[in-house]
């Protein structure tokens, strides 16, 4: 931005000095009319300066309330509390409102990867330990929504309702005698574990004993929900859901591509012999901070 415009240079003169004379004292080189007009100039330029850097105040000021401001569900506004360790503010300000955000840690660390020789317990031919493992991860308690965080989950009670008539909710003193009661939630990352542990079981259905075996026998029962013919509807589900999940967490973190030997012979790249490094380093939620709150702070199932 221009704050003033050069003027054009003016021609000039010379005048002779004297022998004795001061080149100070010779009042030809600056006559009074061209010191006014400088005073003038200098005067202008100094009112655009101050202008320009109020605007630029304004402007900085009026940039900060905006970035300050609540978004439109406002499920941000508790995070903005700057006693908050910095990763929790982060999570609070990159997630919808959870309680499990109090929960929330951050580890680095490198994947596992069955083909590289890592055996986690979780894949492969089902037994009895490894369903277990697998019941661990995702067979978690629901946990309780405050009744005043519904806008915050971009939800709404029926118009006229009464309270709770549109979700199921509970009762103050569940599940803490100090708790003031609100809506049953579950949480998405158990939902997904659960999903992802239906695909493996639609996989490997074949590998279950079947209805009636005998306790003795090494392989688990085919899961009840297997046996119905709903089995593949439920499995769809799970597959969309963890499609939207994946899409929605946009994981960008990256991983390399081991060369190989090198000994390919056609040319091609990348070489045939080439393997993607799959056991990359992640950061990642710790996932034990997450189960430890659900267990002491969900629901349990009461079976009639």
């Amino acid at each position: 931005m221009v704050f003033w415009a050069k003027q054009a240079p003016q021609s000039q003169g010379y005048a002779v000095v004297e022998d004795g004379d001061s080149v100070a004292s010779s009042s030809s080189l600056h006559p009074a009319s061209e010191r006014k007009g400088c005073r003038r100039s200098y005067a202008r330029a100094i009112v655009l300066i101050a202008w320009q850097l109020m605007l630029c105040t304004v402007m900085f000021l009026s940039g900060a309330a905006m970035m300050g401001s609540d978004p439109p569900h406002g499920h941000h506004q508790e995070y903005h509390d700057k006693g908050l360790p910095i990763e929790r503010q982060c999570a609070g300000q990159l997630s919808i409102y959870s309680p499990l955000l109090d929960a929330v840690e951050y580890e680095e660390r490198n994947f596992t990867d069955p083909t590289a020789g890592a055996d986690s317990g979780y894949v492969g031919q089902p037994t009895k330990a490894m369903e277990k493992k697998w019941k661990d991860l995702a067979d978690v308690p629901a946990i309780v929504i405050p009744f005043d965080k519904l806008p915050l989950l971009n939800r709404t009670e029926d118009a006229g309702g009464q309270r709770g008539s549109r979700f199921l909710t509970v009762r103050p003193g569940t599940p803490h005698p100090w708790s003031t009661g609100g809506y049953v939630g579950v949480t998405e990352v158990f939902h997904h574990l659960h999903c992802l542990n239906v695909l493996r079981q639609y996989i490997w259905r074949d590998g279950y004993a079947s209805p009636g075996h005998d306790d003795d026998d090494e392989r688990p029962p085919l899961p009840s929900m297997m046996r119905h013919g709903s089995s593949r509807e439920h499995t769809d589900h799970c597959i969309d859901t963890l499609r939207q999940a994946l899409m929605c967490s946009g994981d960008v973190t990256p991983y390399l591509v081991y060369a190989g030997d090198g000994v390919d012979g056609d040319g091609s790249w990348p070489p045939k012999n080439a393997r993607e490094d799959f056991q990359a380093l992640h950061k990642c939620r710790r996932f034990e901070p997450l189960l430890k709150y659900v267990w002491e702070n969900g629901l349990l199932a009461r079976r009639q």
